[in-house]
C-alpha cells in the first residue's frame, strides 16, 4: 500500500470501527496501518470481553478495507514490537491474540 493510499485511509476513516480511536504518537512510531490494526484489535477485545480474543485477517480486512497481505506486514511489525502476541490454539487452528505490557 502507498503511502497515499495510507493517508486516505486514514482521512476518511473506517466506518466498520464505530470508535476509532487512533494515537497520533503511535502513527508516527509504527506507521498508520498497524496503529489501525491496533484499534481494530481494541474493537475485537472490547466485544469478547476479555483479555485474550482471536480476531480473523477476514474481519481485519473487511473493517480496514485493505489486502491480507497488508494485514499479515502490519501484525509482524506489532510482533516485532511487543505490542502483541499470539498464541496458536484448536483444531483449525486459530490465532488467540494477547495485548504485551500494560495495554
Amino acid at each position: 500500500m502507498s503511502k497515499k493510499d495510507e493517508e486516505m485511509l486514514f482521512i476518511n476513516g473506517c466506518p466498520e470501527i464505530p470508535f476509532l480511536q487512533v494515537n497520533r504518537k503511535a502513527i508516527k512510531e509504527i506507521g498508520i496501518i498497524p496503529s489501525l490494526l491496533i484499534a481494530v484489535y481494541f474493537e475485537s477485545r472490547s466485544k469478547q470481553g476479555t483479555k485474550s480474543f482471536i480476531c480473523t485477517h477476514a474481519s481485519v480486512c473487511k473493517a480496514l478495507n485493505i489486502t491480507e497481505y497488508t494485514v499479515r506486514r502490519a501484525k509482524k511489525r506489532l510482533l516485532e514490537l511487543g505490542i502483541i502476541s499470539i498464541e496458536l490454539k484448536g483444531a483449525p487452528c486459530k490465532e488467540v491474540i494477547t495485548f504485551g505490557g500494560d495495554v
